[in-house]
């Protein structure tokens, strides 16, 4: 959460977005909702390596990253990238 212009920010990831900022949100047709993507990949340094090596080679930036958890061993990461249905299917 942040401000910017003298407005709250929050980014959050949900399963309904809708409710979500309905819930939220005195106006909800101010809320931006973005299309995200969930990969898993090994929990070392580096991880995170393969994955945005293949979205550069296919010409998929990354706008978006967050990390959340996962199985033992791996870690979460949630993209949002300018090209989901695309960085989905390459992943």
């Amino acid at each position: 959460m942040w401000t910017e212009g003298g407005t709250g920010q929050l980014m959050t990831v949900t399963n309904d977005n809708d409710e979500v900022c309905g819930a939220v949100c005195d106006l909800p047709e101010s809320c931006q909702q973005d299309d995200a993507v969930y990969v898993k990949v090994p929990h070392k340094a580096g991880g995170l390596n393969a994955v945005a090596g293949k979205l550069a080679d296919a010409g998929i930036n990354i706008q978006f990253v967050y990390a959340t958890t996962a199985e033992a061993g791996e870690a979460g990461v949630i993209l949002v990238t300018s090209d989901n249905a695309k960085a989905a299917e390459i992943l």
